[in-house]
């Protein structure tokens, strides 16, 4: 009788691992097309995250850029003034220096 019983659980326990391990085989699947599903929607809005950052950047440097330009005109504009005033000076310092 205990043979008989211990025989069924056995056989009970053998068909538990068999399912749990084909429902583990199948979990294991599943999980590697939910992956697969996941990585294909997160490429989309990746691809579009890193669209928009780059045109951010893109936007910022030219921002950067641009007030380098103006930054530059007002530096050129400022000598062209202090060279206007030097030459002034030298046209005035040079004839004298030359009369000396």
């Amino acid at each position: 009788m205990a043979i008989v019983k211990q025989r069924d659980t056995m056989k009970k326990s053998a068909k538990r691992m068999v399912k749990n391990t084909i429902s583990m085989k199948e979990k294991k699947e599943e999980m590697k097309l939910l992956d697969g599903a996941e990585e294909i929607a997160e490429q989309e809005p990746y691809r579009k995250k890193l669209n928009k950052c780059k045109q951010e950047c893109t936007m910022k440097q030219k921002q950067r850029k641009n007030i380098r330009n103006e930054v530059g005109k007002e530096i050129w504009n400022l000598s062209k003034i202090s060279l206007g005033s030097i030459s002034e000076v030298h046209r005035i310092r040079i004839p004298v220096s030359i009369k000396t």
